[in-house]
């Protein structure tokens, strides 16, 4: 049998996130990313490989939502996480109040993708406020189109439910988005 984990594999195969998992995961974060994939799947959003190594992406009214990016180098670290989840925030200005009230600006601004090399050919690095913070040194590639990449690496339970919500907040803001062009 070939090495489900393999790029050339996967390439072929395209295989389920959730086939991948078991063989590169154990324990709880293994748990964890399982119990997220049945969240998705639950929620209609369907993860398909992405066309790169061990990742998948999900899209919601047309465009990406998430990507999940299992054994991914930490851009800032010499460290590999597990698993990582990032959601693309291209609403995030419409429903930062509500992130504020429910305190969960800090993991945001924690993932924040910061310039540092980072292979997207950064003409310059960019200062934005996010969530009432003025942050410094973030990646001009990752913010050139508006939307905000932030990385979740191995997320605990408080992360996830986090992540969960922010899913929840962008698919209403653009859902709500979508319906106005209808209107038109």
């Amino acid at each position: 049998m070939s090495d489900i984990t393999v790029l050339a594999v996967q390439r072929e195969i395209k295989p389920k996130i959730e086939d991948v998992l078991p063989h590169l995961l154990e324990g709880e974060p293994l748990k964890a990313a399982l119990d997220f994939v049945a969240y998705l799947q639950a929620d209609k959003l369907k993860l398909v490989w992405a066309g790169i190594h061990n990742a998948w992406k999900a899209a919601y009214k047309g465009k990406p939502l998430l990507y999940i990016r299992l054994l991914c180098k930490r851009w800032s670290e010499d460290k590999v996480a597990k698993w990582v989840v990032t959601p693309y925030l291209m609403h995030l200005h419409e429903y930062e109040d509500a992130i504020i009230k429910e305190k969960g600006q800090e993991l945001i601004w924690n993932g924040l993708w910061r310039c540092k090399a980072c292979g997207h050919r950064c003409t310059s690095v960019v200062n934005k406020t996010i969530l009432g913070k003025e942050l410094r040194n973030l990646c001009n590639g990752n913010f050139f189109c508006g939307r905000n990449w932030v990385w979740f690496y191995d997320p605990d339970k408080t992360a996830i439910a986090r992540i969960k919500r922010l899913l929840e907040l962008e698919q209403k803001a653009r859902a709500e988005e979508h319906a106005a062009k209808k209107r038109k």
